[in-house]
């Protein structure tokens, strides 16, 4: 069927006036803008979690290993129970994480008169300790000489609730070095 000339006409002006009506439409632009931005926010707020969880682990690890070193930095001397004891409650001290990934290393370190540091006795929870006599690379500025040193390090590999496939862990480690409080060296009987 052939329409007249003037049908087509009206066909073209109603299409422009749709196209006119649907451009001032504005009722569904806010759900589409909502569902672009969405996963955005999502992504934010999650990313959010995961820092806030990386950096409250991040000082508890920190706390732990400060906690542990002056703890021992108090004695006199000490015997292998009350380090055993010492390392074990670090896990009270990251509560309410867990320790079970934490990596704690508690060492005595002697210097000699030339300010090389040698590790006197060392012991670990959750990982491998210094070998006894080993040579140990103090920061500039630590060692003085015909002294001892206690040294701790804790390490957790941090794990994020979400992405961590992506990401892998996280290293979150703190070491520490402090002088004995009480005598100039703490034997480990």
């Amino acid at each position: 069927m052939i329409r007249p000339p003037y049908r087509a006409l009206m066909g073209m002006r109603d299409l422009r006036d749709a196209a006119r009506r649907l451009s001032c439409d504005q009722r569904a632009i806010s759900a589409v803008e909502f569902a672009l931005l969405a996963p955005v926010f999502v992504l934010l707020l999650v990313g959010e979690f995961a820092l806030g969880e990386a950096i409250s682990i991040s000082r508890k690890v920190a706390i732990t290993g400060r906690v542990v070193v002056d703890l021992v930095a108090q004695e006199s001397d000490v015997t292998e129970s009350k380090v055993t004891s010492i390392l074990s409650a670090s896990a009270q001290i990251a509560a309410p994480y867990s320790s079970a990934d934490m990596v704690i290393v508690l060492s005595h370190l002697k210097i000699d008169g030339d300010g090389n540091a040698t590790v006197d006795w060392s012991r670990a929870l959750h990982g491998d300790r210094l070998a006894l006599g080993a040579t140990v690379a103090l920061p500039a500025g630590v060692a003085q000489a015909n002294t001892s040193l206690i040294y701790g390090s804790v390490r957790l590999d941090y794990r994020p609730p979400v992405g961590s496939s992506l990401l892998g862990a996280i290293p979150i480690s703190y070491s520490l070095y402090m002088n004995p409080r009480v005598s100039a060296s703490i034997p480990l009987n």
